[in-house]
């Protein structure tokens, strides 16, 4: 269980990375750009069709960051 909960935070923190590069003009073909973009989008590509964006802002991160908690609740609870 601990392993998962790590796991999930360590996602987290990915993710995290991936909203702050956003903010800047990076290239995301490069090796390790692409490893955050193609390790956090399966996530984000989930929420974007429930939550779209609004006003040209993506909250996908947002509600990503939100299941993400409720999932390790849940793990912690078990």
């Amino acid at each position: 269980m601990v392993v998962v909960v790590g796991f999930i935070q360590f996602y987290k923190l990915v993710l995290f990375a991936r909203i702050l590069l956003s903010w800047f003009s990076v290239d995301w073909r490069s090796q390790y750009f692409f490893w955050i973009a193609d390790v956090t989008e399966p996530i984000l590509r989930f929420v974007r069709p429930i939550f779209p964006r609004m006003g040209g802002i993506d909250f996908s991160p947002i509600i990503a960051f939100y299941l993400l908690d409720l999932i390790t609740g849940v793990l912690m609870r078990l």
